[in-house]
């Protein structure tokens, strides 16, 4: 069943007014509605992992932006590469070298790629 969207009125300043419309002539999005859905995705993703909590998932959800792997980031010893789909079309290769060392690699289109290790070094280097 395809789910429907609901529709839901709310006031924006006019700053973030003209801020959307700013993303919208320069392509980044397509109307004001995407951008307040992307703002918004972002910021979950962002929020999803404190700092205080979980500090290594916390920085590795911040490369990676994909809470959905992170939260499994336990069970994927068995799969050492996962490639996920950014929302902006890039794709991240994510590499689990242990539960508190990853390696990222940004496939990036139009940019050099970019590589990133993560760790936590509190637990890392003990094991």
């Amino acid at each position: 069943m395809v789910e429907r969207e609901k529709v839901s009125g709310f006031r924006l300043p006019e700053h973030t007014l003209s801020q959307l419309d700013e993303l919208i002539k320069k392509g980044v999005i397509k109307n004001r509605t995407e951008g307040v859905i992307e703002a918004i995705n972002s910021f979950f993703n962002d929020n999803y992992f404190l700092p205080e909590e979980a500090p290594f998932l916390y920085v590795l959800n911040q490369v990676v932006k994909s809470p959905n792997t992170i939260k499994k980031w336990d069970k994927l010893d068995k799969t050492p590469s996962i490639l996920i789909q950014q929302s902006n079309g890039e794709e991240v290769i994510l590499n689990r070298h242990s539960p508190y060392h990853a390696s990222v690699h940004r496939l990036l289109t139009d940019k050099d790629d970019v590589f990133i290790e993560v760790y936590d070094t509190a637990n890392h280097f003990k094991e």
